[in-house]
């Protein structure tokens, strides 16, 4: 087993709605530098999608997000997430 070098952030949104909708979530600001590794999970019986970004300004596409799916990336530098509401739904997402 590999021990954590930082403290993983956590985001969680357990009624995802259209109100919410996107969100940016600020990996950054939360854990004072990039993230280098980010898991996005859909918890929720509905979809929305997710962009990366790496400046926090510029998203790259979208990707969708179906009921049980995780998307994980690693060594990689994010900035931000952006997740978009298309159904009722919700998320979970891990950043390092």
């Amino acid at each position: 087993m590999t021990p954590l070098a930082d403290t993983p952030e956590y985001f969680e949104d357990t009624s995802f709605v259209t109100g919410d909708s996107p969100v940016t979530l600020d990996l950054r600001a939360a854990l004072g530098r990039l993230a280098t590794s980010v898991t996005v999970i859909c918890d929720g019986n509905g979809s929305f999608t997710v962009a990366f970004s790496v400046d926090g300004i510029t998203f790259g596409d979208a990707i969708l997000m179906k009921t049980t799916e995780s998307l994980s990336f690693s060594d990689m530098s994010v900035s931000a997430v952006r997740i978009t509401w298309i159904a009722d739904s919700s998320y979970r997402v891990i950043a390092i």
